[in-house]
């Protein structure tokens, strides 16, 4: 089944477009979803691949939860968030750290299962912040498995350009993760529980 014979009898509604796919929404049985459609034939395979990876993180709520999948496209439970450059920034400086704190713990778990994002050196980027702080990580046509991700390396990256590390901490510790992936996540946690006045 493809977009168009999906949506038949369906009230859709645009959400967003990327480089690769649109989102929709519309309401089923009183529930929400999007459908992510891939925008031309080239972005087909990255839409299946997507939804693939998906459904492999399936059952953890920091991740699009997949319902379905077709030829085209791919429907997820909607979710209830804002955009993290939209949120972030207005937050005091306690909050900040607990969303960092959980951006690193999602990384270094897509880390530990050898799926590589692609995208955690900008990490306001397709992540969403609901109203308790729980963050969803979009985005996975990028995503690939891989015996040496670097969602961890891309995200020390981060950090040294919010100045949280300064250069050489990041260069030490992005060498370090290739030996002792442990020993570099708990030295994040720590220094994301004491960062500095401002990011």
């Amino acid at each position: 089944m493809n977009f168009e014979q999906f949506i038949k009898g369906k009230n859709i509604c645009f959400l967003a477009k990327g480089w690769r796919g649109e989102i929709y929404t519309y309401e089923d049985n009183k529930e929400r979803f999007c459908i992510k459609k891939a925008i031309h034939q080239e972005a087909i395979y990255a839409i299946k691949k997507e939804a693939n990876i998906l459904s492999f993180l399936y059952d953890d709520k920091r991740f699009p939860q997949i319902v379905c999948q077709g030829e085209d496209f791919f429907v997820y439970k909607y979710i209830d968030g804002k955009p993290f450059e939209k949120v972030f920034w207005l937050l005091e400086e306690e909050k900040k750290r607990y969303i960092l704190e959980s951006i690193l713990e999602a990384a270094y778990y897509l880390d530990s299962i050898g799926l590589n994002r692609g995208e955690f050196d900008q990490e306001y980027k397709n992540i969403l912040i609901d109203d308790s702080l729980n963050i969803y990580i979009l985005d996975f046509d990028r995503g690939s498995f891989s015996k040496n991700p670097k969602n961890i390396t891309q995200f020390i990256q981060s950090l040294r350009r919010k100045n949280i590390l300064n250069k050489d901490q990041a260069i030490e510790l992005g060498k370090l993760y290739k030996t002792n992936k442990e020993k570099v996540y708990v030295e994040l946690k720590k220094l994301l529980s004491q960062p500095p006045s401002t990011f």
